[in-house]
């Protein structure tokens, strides 16, 4: 059933509140680090790629990892979140809409056939149909506004990587995924409390707000 035009105005309105600025993300991103560094660290970043699956989507993938002094790192499963909402490309945005208002969140992946073709954030929302004032929006296909350019990570990723890339590309959510299915959300709030704010959590930060 739509709602009003009046309802409809209301969950943008809300939405554009927390509505995140998450920019374009580049094909590839070096992280060089000093060689001095090795020795110390736990583990070195020496270049990481952004390369597509056989989705489309845009996946991290590691080359020429360094460990270093200080054991394994916290795992990307053991911080994600593993219970989240998703829609699908079909759905109608008001619905999207509505759903982040209920679950208090600014992000949801959209699902094709049990795979992640796209997500919507609560930006991507605000932008096109209040933004630009085509409020009419609310009532087609969540396809319409959905980013299909989509940054994943698998969960046996170190917490570490995460944050790297959290700040590289200005995001503060990473989809999980583990042979292409859809196995958890991490974002930037999971990444600060597992961290208790500190190492890659801090550069993750400085990141995020720097690209806001």
């Amino acid at each position: 059933m739509t709602a009003s035009a009046p309802a409809n105005w209301s969950i943008a309105r809300r939405l554009s509140m927390i509505a995140l600025r998450v920019p374009s993300a580049p094909l590839e991103v070096n992280l060089v680090s000093d060689p001095k560094d090795v020795g110390r660290s736990t583990l070195t970043r020496r270049r990481q790629q952004i390369h597509a699956d056989g989705n489309g989507n845009r996946v991290c993938s590691a080359v020429c990892l360094v460990r270093g002094k200080g054991g394994v790192q916290m795992r990307v499963q053991e911080a994600m979140a593993k219970t989240f909402s998703t829609a699908r490309r079909t759905d109608p945005i008001e619905n999207v809409a509505e759903l982040m208002v209920k679950e208090d969140c600014g992000f949801v992946p959209v699902m094709d056939d049990g795979r992640v073709v796209g997500v919507i954030t609560d930006r991507d929302i605000v932008v096109h149909c209040l933004g630009k004032g085509h409020r009419d929006l609310m009532s087609r296909q969540a396809e319409h506004v959905m980013s299909t350019k989509v940054i994943t990570i698998g969960p046996d990723e170190t917490l570490e990587e995460a944050g790297h890339m959290m700040a590289q590309l200005h995001i503060r959510r990473l989809p999980v995924t583990e042979n292409a299915r859809l196995v958890g959300i991490l974002s930037h709030g999971n990444l600060v409390q597992a961290l208790h704010g500190k190492g890659a959590a801090v550069e993750a930060t400085m990141g995020i707000t720097s690209g806001a």
